[in-house]
């Protein structure tokens, strides 16, 4: 009996000495701390990381706690990335809800190699902002919507958000300024071309020997004759780079760069660094020709049998 007793007694101090550790440890750090904190939550952020943010922070007490309770509950999918402002006197159980729910800015991808069109669609599905308004503001500005991931405000609006985007393209050009002005062309032929090496291109490893042809090929008076002008005549809500004809070089327009020679008016697309930085070092090599196959790998020739032989080959 008396051994019953004290084994009671042990499991009830047990038990009530680890309820006194949870509730202390999810309780607020400081309940009186009129204190908030900006953090931001990278996309693909996990439990772990988020969970040391918040004690580097000093908002919550223990990162072991934090990943218990999320854990437990299942919200691990829950959290979201973002901006949020966050205050030592919430509870853990009001963080957690607070980045489940209480975002402030959301992270926006633009890919590499997207049009204007694409990145308002992209705005109008994340934002709810108006497609048409943000075209009519970007008019002129295709190929300068730098392509990048951003962290904008969810009130957020079409012109904020083109600031943004064009910011960023002086930020991220500002270190190549002394390549583009040794360039032998303008800043605006550059991103044109880097434009098309953006969309003619798989990895960014064919990106230097892709710049050198089409450069050659503009020394040489010969026409680019790229697909990628093409598909932007022909891109239309739904499928935005078609997959062109034979029929359709043909088609009458400035940006048809198999009937036109030299670069198209504007850039087609919103270049990466990469593809601008090909136009910039571009790799001499002897090719004037590539094509890409049905698996996606780049093939060269020096001639026009050759490249021939590719599209017999590989297209075919």
């Amino acid at each position: 009996m008396k051994r019953f007793f004290w084994f009671v007694t042990i499991v009830i101090v047990i038990g009530l000495g680890g309820w006194l550790s949870f509730r202390y440890f999810t309780s607020p750090l400081d309940p009186n701390s009129s204190q908030t904190l900006t953090i931001v939550i990278k996309p693909g952020s996990n439990v772990t990381s988020i969970a040391n943010l918040l004690v580097d922070k000093g908002l919550i007490r223990s990162s072991a706690i934090f990943k218990l309770v999320v854990r437990y509950y299942h919200y691990d999918d829950k959290l979201q990335a973002g901006l949020f402002h966050l205050s030592p006197s919430q509870s853990l159980k009001e963080i957690i809800f607070s980045l489940m729910h209480g975002q402030d800015d959301r992270w926006l991808t633009i890919p590499e190699g997207f049009r204007r069109e694409q990145i308002a669609e992209l705005l109008s599905k994340n934002f709810s902002l108006s497609q048409s308004q943000f075209l009519e503001l970007s008019k002129q500005k295709e190929g300068y919507l730098f392509p990048d991931t951003y962290l904008i405000p969810v009130n957020t609006t079409s012109q904020q958000v083109l600031d943004l985007l064009l910011a960023n393209y002086q930020k991220k050009l500002q270190p190549l300024q002394p390549l583009i002005k040794k360039s032998s062309l303008t800043e605006h032929q550059i991103i044109t071309l880097a434009s098309i090496v953006e969309r003619e291109t798989l990895s960014d490893q064919e990106k230097p020997i892709v710049a050198g042809i089409l450069l050659k090929r503009l020394r040489h008076n010969w026409p680019l004759q790229v697909d990628a002008t093409i598909q932007y005549i022909l891109g239309k809500p739904g499928n935005w780079w078609p997959v062109p004809t034979l029929a359709d070089r043909k088609i009458n327009s400035p940006y048809n760069t198999y009937l036109n020679l030299g670069l198209p008016p504007t850039p087609i697309a919103n270049p990466g660094l990469a593809s601008i930085k090909a136009v910039l070092q571009p790799q001499d090599s002897s090719y004037w020709f590539y094509l890409h196959d049905n698996q996606g790998h780049i093939h060269y020739a020096t001639t026009n049998q050759e490249h021939q032989l590719n599209i017999n080959r590989y297209l075919k």
